[in-house]
């Protein structure tokens, strides 16, 4: 479990009645089988838009995930990319462009597998589920939970997932 500030709002809740207000409707609403395919949460019709909703809630930087990093940076020092003594806080902004590159793989793969491809398999399955060849698929991504990606870097890494295609 998360913990949330006082303030905080339940993404998925606050969503699913903005998306009502608007016109939209919520997918569950629209198939009723018994035991349907994972599928996506919002229809927008006009222009037809099927959305997906990922709430990134978990922190990235792990303890699994901070050796990994570590390991990147000693081969940035070995290799003079960097010069580090003690305990320093990487900012990617900051870093050379090799290492910003290297963070940014190690960073993309669990996010292209975990957040976008299964978004795009969602998307896909609720517009053939529904019949809607013309639908349009839309990813709606909410960091909430996850302090440690700073913004700027969660858009560069979407942006190259989405580059690839």
């Amino acid at each position: 479990m998360v913990n949330r500030p006082p303030h905080w709002l339940p993404i998925e809740k606050t969503f699913d009645e903005f998306v009502k207000q608007s016109g939209g409707e919520l997918v569950r609403d629209l198939i009723t089988n018994v035991n349907p395919k994972k599928n996506a949460d919002y229809l927008f019709g006009g222009p037809l838009v099927v959305a997906e909703l990922k709430c990134l809630e978990k922190e990235t930087f792990t303890e699994a995930y901070a050796k990994k990093i570590q390991k990147l940076a000693d081969g940035w020092m070995r290799r003079g990319l960097i010069l580090a003594y003690g305990r320093v806080q990487l900012q990617l902004r900051k870093l050379p462009l090799p290492c910003q590159e290297e963070w940014l793989r190690l960073l993309e793969l669990p996010l292209q597998n975990n957040v976008v491809a299964r978004a795009n398999r969602q998307i896909k399955a609720t517009i053939e589920t529904l019949g809607l060849q013309n639908a349009r698929g839309l990813l709606l991504l909410v960091s909430d939970g996850n302090y440690s990606l700073e913004p700027h870097a969660l858009v560069t890494l979407i942006g190259r997932i989405l580059n690839k295609k």
